[in-house]
């Protein structure tokens, strides 16, 4: 709801970034209307490394594959972050 009179007030007021940031800012007051004050952060610090930990190994997976073949090296690297 609140998303939408953002971006009904922030058009009327600035124009298409303000529409945007009307968005943005609707969303955040639904968000935390719809689940409470932890809302705009809901991920739990030991959820967020996970996350993080995983991206990174994925990623460093993907580049290191990029050339084509794996090097000692680049194994070695990786085993060093860990």
């Amino acid at each position: 709801m609140f998303k939408l009179i953002g971006f009904i007030a922030g058009y009327y007021f600035f124009g298409f970034f303000g529409a945007l940031l009307g968005l943005f800012a609707g969303s955040v007051i639904d968000r935390m209307r719809a689940l409470g004050a932890g809302a705009l952060n809901p991920l739990k610090n030991a959820l967020r490394q996970a996350v993080f930990l995983e991206t990174v190994f994925i990623s460093m997976g993907k580049l290191a594959k990029a050339d084509g073949q794996v090097s000692q090296v680049e194994i070695d690297h990786v085993e060093q972050f860990m």
